[in-house]
């Protein structure tokens, strides 16, 4: 359950696994305010929450589906920023804003292929 996403990740990370968290959804409540796109929107925070925890190698990945209907997947390092802030909430975020600025920068390139508006990933209007 996405309630007990952070635990699961955890324990499978200290396992030497590898835990996979799809940050363009709408997370609702769960999420934090964090801009994506220019907007601030509630945003996944077990990927970030994850990294800060355990610093582990963080991939993120996107298909693009060409003329014949076959997808291409590409995987990019995810940076870690540099200088933390010392408050966990401020780091949290400084993880998340750097994640969405990685998504950001993927949809302005090719925004046809994000299937993210289908999950009205703006459909609150949060006053953050």
């Amino acid at each position: 359950s996405p309630r007990h996403a952070l635990r699961a990740g955890l324990k499978i990370l200290r396992a030497g696994g590898t835990f996979a968290v799809a940050i363009d959804q709408y997370p609702g409540e769960m999420g934090t305010p964090c801009e994506l796109l220019g907007k601030t929107v509630s945003t996944v925070r077990t990927a970030a929450a994850l990294a800060m925890k355990t610093q582990p190698r963080v991939l993120g990945a996107y298909a693009l589906m060409d003329d014949r209907g076959n997808y291409h997947v590409t995987i990019q390092d995810m940076p870690f920023p540099p200088n933390l802030p010392a408050d966990k909430d401020a780091a949290l975020n400084a993880i998340q804003r750097q994640h969405n600025d990685v998504l950001s920068a993927w949809i302005r390139a090719r925004p046809e292929h994000w299937f993210g508006w289908l999950h009205r990933r703006f459909k609150d209007d949060l006053p953050y």
